[in-house]
């Protein structure tokens, strides 16, 4: 019974989510981009409704060990993330405390960050101008930059960055 409250739960809170993407695709002043952008934005913004749909229906254990591993999951895909995104800039010729502060710098600066995460590396002392909320992920990398990998961060970063294709995203091929 209680998977069955939870499915139909979920089920309708797709459904409406569903009616929104249709309406989004109908919509011809949207792109492409900002259509997909809309879904994949779905999740985060339905977190709590998804949470508090739980916490309504399983038990206080049940919850607890939901929290635990939904923690334990994005700890881990941040992690990939940050290492990934450290592995494109390899051309800066990094020493290894500049990887573990860039490394600290891209698990922080992530939206999915939490202070509850167990991460290890990110205990890596980090400059005063990296550790400000104020400070963009990029802006806080350039911090511990010396001047020559500033140059070449600069130039990728312009060029569309580092790792990926052309033109998708910060960290594009350029």
């Amino acid at each position: 019974a209680q998977v069955d409250s939870i499915k139909e739960k979920m089920v309708t809170m797709i459904q409406e989510e569903t009616k929104r993407f249709q309406s989004d695709l109908d919509d011809d002043n949207r792109s492409f981009a900002e259509i997909m952008q809309s879904q994949g934005d779905f999740w985060e913004k339905n977190e709590p409704k998804i949470n508090a749909l739980l916490k309504e229906e399983l038990t206080d254990e049940q919850f607890a060990k939901y929290e635990r591993n939904e923690l334990v999951e994005k700890t881990e895909g941040i992690q990939r993330r940050a290492n990934w995104e450290l592995e494109r800039m390899d051309s800066l010729d990094l020493s290894e405390e500049q990887e573990d502060q860039i490394f600290g710098i891209l698990v922080q600066k992530s939206s999915q960050f939490d202070e509850a995460m167990e991460i290890e590396g990110i205990s890596a002392e980090l400059p005063e101008a990296a550790r400000s909320d104020d400070v963009s992920k990029e802006d806080a990398i350039r911090s511990i930059l010396n001047p020559d990998q500033l140059e070449k961060y600069n130039e990728r970063i312009e060029k569309g960055g580092f790792g990926r294709g052309r033109g998708r995203g910060p960290w594009g091929r350029g």
